[in-house]
């Protein structure tokens, strides 16, 4: 239990004697404290519960974002002739997926813009697909709390059951 205390105490000891001096990794364990936060956190507790709800979900969506930019990478390599290797195309995918779209790799005949216009149509749609998932299932969870407070304990049993 005291283990993330441990870990956040360590990089002192390197203040106290100059052999700790070796151990400067031990300052990263400095970010452990962060770590103590999360247990008194009611809406992070929430979020993981969320999160761990709609996993299967989130996988699902997951795969499809995968499948979408390795056939849509595919297709890029075989259309547009500007992509040199298929890792040229994997990553001008991803960046239009993600609607950031760099712009240092980008299609240069008809076929391979009208692709790209899809392609970024299509990215919206995917990553917008997790962000609801979790926005209703967040807002559900908190519902189901503020009902729970105002039931009896009897009742309060009865839906501990069902769940």
């Amino acid at each position: 239990m005291a283990l993330i205390d441990l870990l956040s105490i360590l990089p002192t000891f390197q203040v106290l004697n100059e052999a700790f001096h070796l151990a400067r990794i031990t300052r990263l364990f400095k970010i452990v404290r962060l770590l103590k936060f999360g247990r008194y956190s009611k809406e992070l507790a929430i979020f993981i519960s969320v999160l761990k709800e709609q996993k299967s979900v989130l996988l699902s969506v997951l795969t499809l974002a995968i499948f979408y930019i390795i056939m849509t990478a595919l297709l890029m390599f075989t259309v547009d002739d500007k992509f040199e290797d298929f890792f040229d195309a994997l990553y001008w995918v991803t960046s239009a997926l993600t609607t950031v779209g760099y712009g240092d790799i980008c299609p240069h005949n008809d076929i391979g813009r009208l692709i790209s216009m899809l392609s970024s149509l299509v990215g919206v749609a995917i990553i917008a697909l997790p962000s609801g998932v979790i926005t209703a299932s967040y807002l559900h969870t908190v519902e189901r709390l503020k009902q729970r407070k105002n039931i009896s304990p009897e009742e309060e049993a009865q839906l501990a059951a069902i769940d």
